[in-house]
């Protein structure tokens, strides 16, 4: 009898758990299968931005950009609508194109089913906008939108589904506990089997759409414009739905690194030389010297040998987020020897808000290879002596190397100078003697020494091309975020409560990290005491200076090399929370505070070692994919681009 009290309890909270989440929907995106096409010509191209009016009046938030461009004849725009009921639209033409005309407007669905239709307008100077509306006002529902009755079935049905399977197991609960005391300890005798499984889970899930249903990293209807500036932007590709890009960087790997990978096949595998030559870019420019063409990754060699296929770049990015989760990992358990804590953290890397901020730049390559640097120096410092530290370093070498070779100058720069710094002051300040420290300190050094050696033919062109080159980053501007909006650094929902149409400006963790860092501090105490805690926090200072402002932009732009860096997909101090390491070794109630600090190993994966150029202020930045706005760390499995209508479609152009 004592069962059942519980029993009908789990059952009710269950049940109101999934019947809320049916009715809200938190995962959802807050665009409908309905959208507004507008028929529209102008003198001019630039920014329009539609506005709508749903009963709450003009507002900030009912509001979507979208790019006119300059025509004579009349040219179609759709723009995704939101749940609500719409009265009327006012069309905000670009600064240079007053004259543009609407000469049609209509609501469809997304099999093309007219809803509404409206006659044309025009520009009306007193209000600067072109407004119009249709016959009446028109009510568009969420999908699967339930009334507040539909709810209270919706629990009814599930308490009663889960009463009965629950009763119907509970014999069954014993020997189900058995098998998993079993399973955790073969986990914890196999512990980098155990995270590799939780990698390869949490990058499956993530990336579900991409794995099971068709889509695609590199599909050119994802926002890009290639060769056409309308969609389908290619020749032959589908003249599928385009999800609102809200100012992510989708162009970097489909105009540079796509293209990058058949050059390095055509040169490599076709003519049997190296790929040292750009000669497709005004008139010829370095590829090896532009810091971008990645010739040192393996990974990078999928694409080149499939000649840039869209399918061999998603094994590029799907193999990436599993080095960076497996490295977490690893990072973690090092560190604490927990195999849950370790997995825990292994699975929600692979949801950090970075992922959806960087859909699909190659800043991911070099977010990805970062820990491992980290975990170079995290075994040397661990080791015995400097003998068995060795084989550590000469992964070190590696390590840096795959950063350096990872696609991008600015943020590969950048992670490897903080983990390398991050890594050599968990050294510096461990309890070891000074005399171990010194020896372990120096292998690294010759490392690193070897490190630039072998790499000397990267960095060195790389350099002398730097010289004589001409870019948008000579005039240096300085923007950092707001320092009260540090909390944005676990949850990008906060930055983007600011910002029109809710743009991913910046990069986030997730709210794990949070509950970490909050659970941390509240034990500083006895975190505090441990070497590797004040190390990675000294590391993470700097990066949150320039960040958030602790350091002026005057001061910035008067640093040498830095001031020429912008940061739109900012380095980060990966991992410095991650090396907490208890003052006891020898199993004391220190043992919690290990648990502790690595709940909060994300906390600076990626500080946002951010400086923004190009930007402004208000809106903290231009770039980054819509995100649903929830406080789950489990939002970002692809966030918006889970819903994104991208195929898999190679782009067989060159």
């Amino acid at each position: 009898m004592n069962r059942l009290p519980r029993l009908l309890a789990f059952s009710c909270l269950l049940a109101t758990v999934a019947a809320l989440w049916l009715r809200f929907q938190p995962l959802s995106s807050p665009d409908t299968s309905f959208g507004i096409e507008l028929l529209v010509s102008s003198p001019a191209s630039g920014e329009a931005w539609l506005r709508f009016n749903v009963g709450d009046g003009w507002n900030i938030h009912d509001t979507r950009a979208l790019w006119i461009t300059q025509s004579s004849t009349p040219r179609r725009y759709r723009v995704a609508l939101p749940a609500g009921d719409f009265k009327s639209f006012r069309l905000l033409p670009p600064e240079t194109a007053k004259s543009m005309a609407l000469v049609a407007a209509r609501i469809v669905d997304a099999d093309g089913t007219v809803a509404a239709q409206a006659p044309g307008a025009r520009y009306v100077p007193e209000l600067n906008t072109i407004p119009f509306s249709f016959a009446k006002p028109l009510r568009i529902s969420a999908p699967g939108e339930r009334s507040w009755a539909e709810s209270v079935l919706d629990f009814i049905l599930l308490a009663a589904v889960v009463a009965l399977v629950s009763a119907g197991f509970s014999r069954k609960f014993a020997a189900l506990a058995a098998r998993a005391t079993r399973a955790a300890a073969w986990f914890q005798a196999h512990p980098r089997v155990a995270l590799l499984g939780a990698a390869l889970l949490a990058v499956a899930m993530s990336c579900h759409p991409v794995i099971f249903f068709g889509r695609s990293f590199v599909s050119p209807n994802n926002g890009t414009l290639c060769l056409y500036d309308v969609q389908p932007t290619l020749p032959g590709a589908p003249a599928d739905r385009v999800e609102e890009w809200t100012r992510s960087d989708v162009n970097a790997t489909p105009w540079a690194h796509l293209p990058y990978s058949m050059i390095t096949h055509d040169a490599v595998l076709r003519d049997r030389e190296l790929p040292l030559w750009n000669r497709f870019t005004m008139c010829g420019l370095t590829l090896l010297g532009q810091g971008q063409s990645m010739p040192g990754d393996p990974l990078f060699w999928v694409p080149v040998v499939a000649n840039g296929a869209a399918w061999a770049w998603d094994i590029h990015f799907l193999a990436a987020k599993t080095i960076f989760a497996f490295g977490i990992g690893l990072l973690v358990f090092a560190v604490t020897r927990r195999i849950g804590v370790a997995a825990m953290l292994t699975f929600s890397s692979a949801f950090i808000g970075f992922f959806s901020y960087r859909f699909n730049h190659p800043a991911i390559f070099s977010l990805s290879y970062a820990p491992w640097v980290l975990l170079c120096w995290l075994n040397v410092a661990a080791a015995p002596g400097w003998r068995r530290a060795a084989p550590w370093a000469l992964a070190a070498i590696a390590a840096n190397w795959l950063v350096l070779n990872s696609g991008t100058a600015k943020e590969a720069g950048m992670l490897l100078l903080t983990m390398n710094a991050a890594g050599a002051l968990a050294i510096f300040l461990s309890d070891e003697p000074r005399r171990l420290r010194l020896q372990k300190l120096a292998l690294l050094s010759v490392s690193g020494v070897l490190f630039l050696a072998v790499s000397a033919p990267i960095w060195m062109v790389f350099l002398d091309a730097l010289k004589k080159a001409v870019t948008i980053y000579d005039v240096p501007a300085t923007h950092q975020i707001a320092p009260g909006l540090l909390i944005g650094l676990f949850d990008d929902l906060f930055y983007r409560q600011l910002v029109l149409d809710e743009w991913h400006v910046n990069p986030a963790l997730n709210f794990l990290a949070l509950a970490g860092v909050l659970w941390a501090i509240a034990d500083w105490r006895r975190v505090r005491v441990t070497p590797h805690v004040r190390a990675l926090a000294f590391a993470a200072l700097p990066p949150l200076a320039l960040v958030f402002g602790a350091i002026p932009p005057a001061v910035i732009d008067r640093l040498p090399l830095l001031r020429n860096v912008s940061f739109r997909s900012p380095a980060r101090a990966l991992v410095n929370a991650s090396i907490a390491r208890a003052r006891d070794a020898n199993g004391s109630p220190c043992g919690n505070a290990r648990s502790r600090c690595c709940c909060c190993s994300l906390a600076c994966i990626p500080a946002p070692f951010s400086r923004r150029r190009g930007s402004t202020n208000s809106r903290f930045g231009w770039y980054g994919p819509r995100c649903s706005a929830t406080s789950s760390f489990a939002t970002r499995p692809f966030s918006s681009p889970a819903r994104r209508r991208c195929r898999g479609w190679r782009a067989g152009h060159r």
